[in-house]
């Protein structure tokens, strides 16, 4: 029996919905990563159209069949990737077919085209010309297996596995159609705002007032290493209307956090140092032991990076330390590597060093080894210092302390804010931190 459609209308309410669903065992069992669904998801999104669902199923018929059935019951458009190949587990086509009630042809235009461009010769050119009567092709410019999609109450796209097909079709043909079906949608408009050296459960109670203020904004929040993302979302008819709203939701939250604020474009707090350093034609030096070199990185893999960077010590052993940074060998034994003292002589070696505007160093325990009750994985203690001024210090313990390359990661964006806050709104640097240390030179 052919599956019998809702109206569009009926559908969940009167909002038509996207749905997209992934095929293939590879990626049910790990074996594979999802890229199809997160590229398909965002350019919707970039186009003002969220997805409602998405599922990934088995290469299994009857799992098939019940699961497009369902999602063409609660969504107006579906869309499907992989089982297109010409494989025993390429099943999309005839589930499709039997879907929709209808029967798998051989398209003339798609054996022609294929002979076209592959010759007679090839094996599976009958099995990859099949499709499912009374449907629409997208053309396969990148591989073999042609795309579908059948347009009715409820419309379904039939995309190839491969990621390079799929995005080709996508782009190419697909994307239109799909836009020409939401056209009369309200869409949806995004902002987001990025914050360092603040909390989510520190920002929670003021986005729990905004949504009291606005309900119909979709809010959330992001925590990173170092970093916090908040985005507002929603649906509005007009773009000016819609920004306006949204404008208001991020001037709410910078109203109580401003010094927090890096960034409402990007969320590389790198990149918000680069622009304020260049800005006020300040340079900056830094010497590294924990991060081995990760905060230059982050710096320079920005363009135009050697109009304020001078450059990275990297003094992952005490060896280093002594004979670059000339930190003192009584200090070593005394204090040890990860300790108050050791930070300040490298930040005072690398100013001396540099004659840079500002200086940072960093020296702590990443792990997963070499902790101690005293000193576990993830102490760190930073250091920053501006010429001319009194040096900085502060004790931390990263998050992310299970993991090596957490503790690297929290460490170099946490002293890229405090460089952010410091340069910006000459905040004390890690006047925020219960542990900062006060330095006397």
């Amino acid at each position: 029996m052919p599956l019998l459609h809702m109206d569009l209308a009926t559908q969940m309410g009167n909002e038509m919905k996207i749905e997209i669903l992934s095929i293939g065992n590879e990626i049910l069992s790990g074996a594979t990563v999802d890229t199809n669904f997160v590229y398909l998801a965002s350019r919707l999104l970039e186009e003002g159209y969220q997805v409602a669902f998405h599922e990934v199923i088995p290469d299994d018929p009857e799992i098939m069949k019940e699961v497009f059935q369902r999602a063409l019951q609660r969504s107006s458009i579906v869309i499907t990737t992989g089982g297109l190949g010409p494989t025993i587990d390429d099943r999309t086509r005839g589930v499709t077919a039997d879907v929709f009630d209808k029967k798998l042809v051989l398209s003339e235009d798609v054996k022609e085209y294929l002979i076209k461009r592959y010759g007679k010769d090839l094996s599976t050119i009958d099995v990859q010309s099949m499709v499912p009567e009374d449907t629409k092709l997208l053309k396969n410019e990148v591989g073999v297996a042609p795309g579908f999609f059948y347009e009715g109450k409820s419309s379904m796209f039939v995309f190839p596995g491969v990621p390079s097909e799929m995005k080709a079709m996508f782009e190419n043909f697909a994307l239109k159609e799909i836009l020409t079906l939401l056209s009369n949608e309200k869409k949806m408009y995004s902002k987001s705002m990025y914050l360092c050296h603040v909390s989510e459960h520190m920002v929670d109670p003021y986005l729990r007032d905004l949504d009291r203020a606005y309900p119909d904004v979709e809010k959330g929040i992001y925590p990173g290493y170092g970093v916090l993302s908040i985005s507002f979302k929603v649906k509005e008819s007009s773009e000016k209307k819609a920004m306006g709203i949204l404008d208001n939701c991020i001037e709410a939250i910078a109203e109580k956090f401003y010094t927090h604020v890096y960034s409402t474009e990007d969320k590389d707090i790198a990149l918000a140092v680069h622009t304020h350093m260049t800005k006020h034609n300040l340079t900056l030096a830094t010497a590294e032991s924990c991060t081995g070199g990760n905060i230059a990185a982050k710096i320079t893999e920005i363009p135009g990076a050697s109009n304020y960077f001078l450059g990275s010590i990297v003094s992952y052993s005490n060896q280093m330390k002594e004979s670059v940074l000339k930190v003192r060998k009584q200090t070593l034994d005394a204090f040890g590597a990860v300790s108050e003292e050791t930070v300040k002589e490298m930040l005072e070696g690398v100013m001396e060093i540099s004659g840079a505007d500002y200086v940072m160093a960093v020296t702590g325990i990443a792990g997963p080894a070499g902790g101690t009750p005293k000193k576990p994985v993830g102490l760190v203690y930073c250091g920053l210092m501006k010429k001319g001024e009194e040096p900085h210090i502060a004790k931390i313990l990263a998050k992310g302390a299970a993991k090596r390359h957490l503790v690297i990661e929290y460490t170099s964006n946490f002293m890229l804010g405090t460089l952010y806050r410091k340069v910006v709104y000459d905040i004390t640097p890690f006047s925020n931190v219960k542990t900062s240390i006060p330095v006397s030179r």
